[in-house]
């Protein structure tokens, strides 16, 4: 059976929240793709602005260290 729980971050609340998420699951995954969507309000399908998904983006380079940061903790 299940013996762990643990919580997909693809919004930017959830990764800005991870600290608080983690107090009662016991692991975070990131959905990178959804998260840089919302956080970039940035549609994966429109190509009319691939800077806005770019994995290295600063913003989702924040996001993403936070969640380690508060795996860490």
């Amino acid at each position: 059976g299940l013996t762990t729980a643990g919580v997909m971050v693809e919004v930017p609340s959830a990764a800005l929240r991870a600290a608080r998420i983690l107090r009662e699951a016991e692991f975070l995954s990131i959905g990178t793709n959804d998260l840089s969507q919302y956080a970039l309000a940035a549609d994966r399908q429109h190509s009319g602005f691939p800077e806005l998904l770019d994995p290295w983006q600063p913003a989702m380079l924040d996001l993403v260290a936070r969640c380690a940061e508060a795996g860490a903790a």
